[in-house]
């Protein structure tokens, strides 16, 4: 057997350990706790990672973390569809709100053009109203004159 071959074959099983190790000691930490039995697992694959007792805190809140951007991950085509969906959904409401307005506008603009007309010639009639009571008493006395002969 060759150097080379030789070599291969002991970083393959160095890595095999290390992943075997690291099942071990992620399934642990995800546990939170250790139960009875779990010392000499967690020992083990904690020698075998290079990892010591006061890394036990952080990695467990590393591999939580993992595992919770992981599930997110995996959340991402679901919610970019879900928000395709909802974008096509207010393309439609908000077209047809641009039609109810529209509908809306030609029902309306004539009434209100009909009713700001009606006010335009109230509001000519209170003019002259006023006009004709300003000018009343001029009026009424111009008439009594000539019924009294002046």
């Amino acid at each position: 057997m060759s150097e080379q071959t030789l070599a291969e074959q002991i970083a393959a099983v160095r890595r095999k350990r290390r992943q075997d190790a690291a099942v071990v000691y992620r399934e642990i930490l995800l546990k939170g706790t250790l139960s009875v039995g779990d010392e000499e697992a967690v020992s083990g694959a904690m020698e075998t990672l290079g990892r010591s007792t006061k890394d036990f805190q952080s990695d467990a809140e590393l591999v939580r973390r993992v595992v919770q951007w992981s599930e997110l991950a995996g959340q991402v085509e679901a919610l970019e569809e879900d928000a395709r969906r909802k974008r096509a959904a207010l393309r439609d409401a908000q077209g047809q709100y641009e039609q109810a307005l529209a509908g809306l506008r030609a029902e309306w603009e004539p009434k209100l053009a009909q009713l700001q007309q009606g006010l335009s010639q109230i509001q000519s009639r209170a003019t002259e109203a006023g006009q004709a009571r300003s000018d009343l008493a001029m009026l009424r006395a111009r008439w009594e004159k000539i019924v009294a002969g002046e």
